[in-house]
Formats: C-alpha cells, sequence, structure tokens
C-alpha cells in the first residue's frame, strides 16, 4: 500500500532535500512539471500586465496627438492644447475624438465605439447636427466636426477630473 508521503510532502515536512526518502520517480516528475507550471502562469500575467501597460500608454499618446484643424480655410496640425471652442475637425476612420463636439456632414452618418466611456457595447451612430463625446472611438464613416468643448471642460475631462477628486479622497481619508 502506497502512503499519502509524496514528494512535496516530504519537502514540507522535513525542509531539506537530503532527509527525503522518496523513492517514486513520478512524485518528482509531477513536482517539476508543477514548477514549470507554475513559472509558465508568472511569465504569462508578467506579460499581460506589460502589454496592458503599453496599450494605456498607446491610447495616452492618440489621445494627445494632434488632430487637423481648420482655421482661416485652411488645415493645420495643431495640439491638444492649441483647440479651441469653434475649431473644425477632421474626423477619420481609426481616431479618437480630440474633444466634444458637433457632428457637420451630411450623408453616412459616423459609428462610434463608447464603449470605454459608458460601457455601452454596441456601436453609436451620429448624424448631422448631433453631439459627440471625445474620448469615442470612430468605427465607420469620415467627416468633420466643430469643437465645443475641450479640456476639463469636455465630458473626457470632467470624467478625469472626478476620477482624480476622487483617488484624493480616498488617499486623504
Amino acid at each position: 500500500i502506497m502512503t499519502f508521503d509524496s514528494s512535496i510532502f516530504c519537502l514540507l515536512r522535513h525542509r531539506n532535500l537530503a532527509e527525503c526518502e522518496c523513492n517514486d520517480l513520478r512524485d518528482w516528475a509531477s513536482f517539476i512539471l508543477l514548477l514549470v507550471e507554475l513559472n509558465l502562469v508568472v511569465i504569462a500575467d508578467f506579460q499581460g500586465s506589460r502589454s496592458s501597460g503599453d496599450a494605456i500608454k498607446k491610447l495616452k499618446e492618440a489621445s494627445a496627438s494632434k488632430v487637423g484643424v481648420r482655421r482661416n480655410g485652411a488645415w493645420i496640425q495643431v495640439p491638444p492644447r492649441e483647440r479651441v471652442p469653434g475649431d473644425l475637425v477632421a474626423v477619420t476612420i481609426g481616431m479618437t475624438i480630440p474633444a466634444d463636439g458637433v457632428f457637420v456632414i451630411e450623408g453616412e452618418p459616423l459609428k462610434l465605439d463608447y464603449s470605454s466611456l459608458t460601457g455601452e457595447p454596441l456601436p453609436q451612430k451620429r448624424f448631422k447636427g448631433e453631439a459627440i463625446l471625445s474620448g469615442a472611438v470612430v468605427l465607420v464613416g469620415e467627416g468633420e466636426m466643430i469643437v465645443t468643448r475641450t479640456g476639463e471642460e469636455s465630458s473626457l475631462g470632467t470624467t478625469q477630473a472626478l476620477i482624480a477628486d476622487a483617488k484624493k479622497q480616498k488617499e486623504t481619508g
């Protein structure tokens, strides 16, 4: 009859590999496989954490990138801090909406992904004259929008300010 004295339990009890009298090769193979599996889990978790950190970094870079703005009849690239209400911004597929605004082009509506802002999993359509919130991602359509609110005044800016306030309150107790 085989006892419940496997190599792992032997190591736990004696805490010295030399004192273990384990003769079952299967126990050692199981122990080694368990260590390999544990290391694979740790490596996979590290890679997942690193890639999610990279995704957050890329998202921040995308939201802070320059966008095409029409001023005085000419299209120019403008950094985030220089956008002002009244700017006409080019909206293209794949871009993150840089500020709150109003869609102004007739024709095909925009399909926007608001899931990161509202949790809504389905894309939302926006037609001419409808509001577009900063932080949404354009899935389908192109056109132009007139900026109505920027920075901390935008919906995304307000949300970020609320999160920062909540963190401060949590830290101060």
